[in-house]
C-alpha cells in the first residue's frame, strides 16, 4: 500500500460503467499520473476528491450513498 502524503491529492472513483477503467488507466506507465502527486485510494475516509462517472439514475445514487 502506498503511503498517503498530506500534500498529495487522493482520489476515489465511484463508477457504474466501464469509464472507471479508463480513469484508472492514468496510473499506468503511459501517463503515470502519480508523478504529479495524484493517488487513487479505495477507502473513502482517505480520499480528498470523489469522482462519480458513468450513467446516473436513482438506483445508482442509492448505491453510492450507502
Amino acid at each position: 500500500m502506498r503511503s498517503l502524503v498530506k500534500n498529495n491529492l487522493n482520489i476515489i472513483v465511484a463508477g457504474f460503467g466501464c469509464c472507471k477503467q479508463e480513469i484508472l488507466a492514468t496510473t499506468g506507465p503511459t501517463y503515470d499520473i502519480s508523478r504529479f502527486g495524484v493517488n487513487f485510494v479505495s477507502v473513502p475516509e482517505e480520499a480528498d476528491v470523489l469522482v462519480i462517472q458513468g450513467f446516473y439514475n436513482e438506483i445508482g445514487e442509492e448505491r453510492l450513498l450507502e
